[in-house]
């Protein structure tokens, strides 16, 4: 290499001045930046849930988010944070992957699983971590002549607000402001030496109250007694009454259900006659028999005058009187010779001077095999089967109605037997009906007094389950108004409190 320069200076010297060049040249185009444009895969989804212990967020939100989030394409780790009132999932994506292209797709995923979500959940919050979400610079305040509480006061109404003015400031934040507060403390030896004076006062008022909550509750106690035998006597009775009518009340019913099965019978016979005298009719009113009448007709003169042309032209007929159908039932079997039976006819019809019908031309050209069946069907299988069925139908209707005729002549007297049952089934319902009225009110007059029992008990202050017990004094808004003078007092002797 040192040989090489030695013998080629100029071209070593041209090397040189192209490096520097080159190196100025990007020097000067490079430019200064302390936060450079950084991507960084990681994405943190944060969703409310007032009022919920982290326990149940965790199965309620955590867990269904975990589950949706981390199929996502690219997602490599999941990291989870299930805390008081809110969840945070984040979600670490591999180094390569579009950060946008994830967004849409965590956002995506978010809306298919918030139905999922209990009701009271907030809307999923999606938020990208990049390096604008960092403080960018920082910068201490600091004043000479001013304590640490007007230092404070100063930062958050002068320096903060002029901060925040600025172009290109998204947010200012404040760290170590010092704000006011004041502790109070109370004595609590003199709160309890409070207590024992208002409790010495009360104890008189509190033993008169329990010795007449004593006998109301024993008062109380005899009423319940008392209704509750009766109930029971009540009870008894109701049983055995109902156990008599219901015994009155299944005869009674099945001899109904008997009647009102021969009656539903008899109305199905004649329901089903019905249809099928219905079905009849409509095949008459459409000359269902008629047309297959016509239909032979027409097959059978075809057929004769093919065979006449064929005999008068021989082999120059233009009709073969052997491949002409000769009813309805040689046309559906043989569809050849229905389809030659419609060239038939068209050719006929064509020919000068044809005598052939034309409504006979059209509803030859309309025959078909499957209407050739439904209409064979009808005539020799529907028609006859109905037939027979009618005359059946019209045997079991008979015996319907002489049955029925004899089971109503026995449920005349059972008719007359199940109205008294009703009537003692009315009259044993009132009797129960005003016993339980009377036990009701009974049971409303014991609830009264239990009610002003309790209502006594909670407005004695320190009277719990019968008995004074020593407690801290906390008045609440009746016994205030009917202490205040005497807490004035005490407040007083005890001096101030701290």
């Amino acid at each position: 290499m040192i040989k090489y320069s030695v013998k080629k200076p100029f071209t070593v010297l041209v090397a040189v001045i192209v490096v520097l060049a080159i190196g100025f040249v990007c020097l000067t185009g490079m430019k200064t930046d302390l936060l450079p444009d950084m991507s960084m895969p990681y994405m943190i989804v944060v969703t409310t849930y007032p009022g919920a212990s982290p326990e149940k967020v965790e199965e309620s939100v955590t867990k269904p988010m975990e589950s949706a989030l981390g199929t996502i394409n690219g997602v490599e780790e999941v990291t989870s944070t299930s805390a008081e009132n809110y969840s945070m999932v984040m979600l670490e994506f591999e180094e390569d992957t579009s950060m946008d292209s994830a967004m849409v797709k965590v956002s995506s995923a978010t809306n298919q699983i918030e139905s999922l979500l209990p009701d009271t959940c907030g809307k999923p919050n999606i938020m990208e971590i990049s390096m604008d979400m960092m403080a960018t610079m920082y910068a201490s305040v600091s004043c000479e002549g001013m304590d640490i509480y007007e230092l404070s006061d100063f930062a958050q109404d002068t320096v903060i607000p002029y901060f925040e003015r600025q172009g290109g400031v998204a947010s200012v934040s404040d760290i170590g402001i010092v704000e006011k507060s004041i502790e109070v403390r109370l004595n609590q030896e003199k709160i309890d030496q409070i207590n024992e004076k208002i409790l010495l006062l009360t104890n008189d008022k509190l033993s008169d109250a329990k010795n007449e909550l004593a006998d109301a509750e024993s008062s109380l106690a005899e009423a319940r007694s008392e209704i509750n035998k009766r109930e029971q006597d009540l009870s008894s009775q109701q049983d055995t009454t109902t156990t008599e009518l219901a015994d009155a009340t299944l005869a009674l019913n099945q001899a109904v259900a008997t009647r009102a099965s021969y009656e539903s019978q008899l109305t199905s016979l004649k329901a089903s006659k019905s249809a099928l005298e219905g079905e009849k009719k409509a095949y008459k009113k459409n000359k269902i028999e008629s047309t297959y009448s016509s239909l032979n007709e027409m097959f059978a003169q075809l057929q004769a005058a093919a065979a006449a042309m064929q005999a008068q032209l021989g082999e120059y007929s233009p009709l073969d009187a052997a491949q002409m159908p000769a009813d309805v039932k040689d046309a559906m079997d043989h569809p050849k010779k229905l389809s030659y039976f419609k060239s038939a006819v068209e050719t006929l019809s064509a020919m000068p001077g044809s005598q052939l019908d034309a409504s006979m031309a059209e509803q030859a050209k309309s025959l078909d095999k499957k209407t050739l069946k439904q209409l064979y069907e009808i005539v020799h299988v529907r028609l006859p089967q109905i037939e027979t069925e009618l005359a059946n139908l019209e045997i079991e209707i008979k015996v319907a109605e002489e049955v029925l005729k004899q089971v109503e002549t026995q449920m005349s007297t059972v008719d007359d037997a199940y109205k008294q049952a009703e009537a003692g089934k009315i009259a044993a319902a009132a009797g129960v009906g005003s016993g339980r009225a009377q036990i009701a009110a009974g049971q409303n007059s014991n609830g009264r007094g239990q009610r002003r029992t309790r209502k006594r008990q909670q407005n004695l202050p320190g009277f719990r389950n019968g008995s004074a017990q020593k407690r801290q004094y906390r008045p609440n808004a009746d016994a205030r108004s009917a202490l205040r003078h005497d807490l004035r007092t005490e407040f007083q002797y005890a001096g101030r409190l701290y």
